[in-house]
């Protein structure tokens, strides 16, 4: 294993695709925006100086646009 697995096991638990839906509220509750996401979660582990958790995410919303944060 390693560093994030032996030190981090909530984090290491959290790699692999998550599917779901954002739905953005204002403050009076009203929905402002929704859209479908789709997060990545890697783990490239290593020692102290290599090991990283990598978090992608890919937005559409339902006019087809779409939006990659990585």
């Amino acid at each position: 294993m390693g560093i994030i697995a032996d030190r981090l096991p909530l984090l290491a638990a959290q790699e692999g695709v998550w599917d779901g839906v954002y739905v953005h509220f204002d403050a009076d509750h009203n929905e402002i925006d929704r859209h479908d996401s789709r997060l990545l979660c890697r783990i490239e582990d290593g020692d102290e100086a290599t090991a990283r958790f990598i978090q992608s995410n890919l937005y559409t919303w339902p006019d087809g646009s779409r939006e990659v944060r990585f």
